[in-house]
């Protein structure tokens, strides 16, 4: 980002820029990743692989009928249960995001988890207050009492 466009990057090269001017910029709490629902989802279903398998090792337990259980058929449902669970928690966290808005209607959606976790969201709202032009900055309170 410079004073004239904001520019987004993949793998630190360059794809796109965009005039600040023919942006309007969205400051708020938002999701983390980009594919929120789908990773809530394969994490919930991971749980409930987890938590189903263990249903049936406790049936087997409770059941009168004799055999083998492995020391690998008891460890199986942890395996999926602890990473739906980070599944999950990746999923459901939430921070700040900086929405920007083309004229067209298009919109992306960055991350400003790193920027907050060096101390810099200040700074970096301080700089798009100074550069974009009025009404075309909008910052949420929470993000405001963050900062604080």
């Amino acid at each position: 980002m410079d004073e004239h466009s904001i520019y987004f990057l993949r793998n630190r090269f360059r794809y796109a820029s965009l005039p600040l001017r023919e942006a309007t910029l969205y400051v708020q709490r938002g999701a983390d990743i980009r594919n929120w629902r789908l990773m809530l989802a394969f994490g919930l279903g991971l749980i409930g692989f987890g938590l189903w398998y263990a249903g049936l090792i406790v049936a087997f337990f409770r059941s009168d009928a004799g055999g083998r259980i492995y020391i690998e058929e008891i460890v199986v449902p942890v395996i999926p249960v602890l990473l739906g669970i980070f599944a999950v928690v990746m999923a459901l966290r939430r921070g700040p995001v900086l929405r920007v808005q083309e004229a067209s209607g298009a919109s992306r959606t960055v991350s400003l988890r790193a920027v907050e976790k060096n101390g810099r969201l200040t700074r970096l709202l301080d700089f798009l207050q100074a550069q974009v032009p009025a009404g075309q900055l909008h910052v949420a309170a929470e993000v405001q009492q963050w900062q604080a």
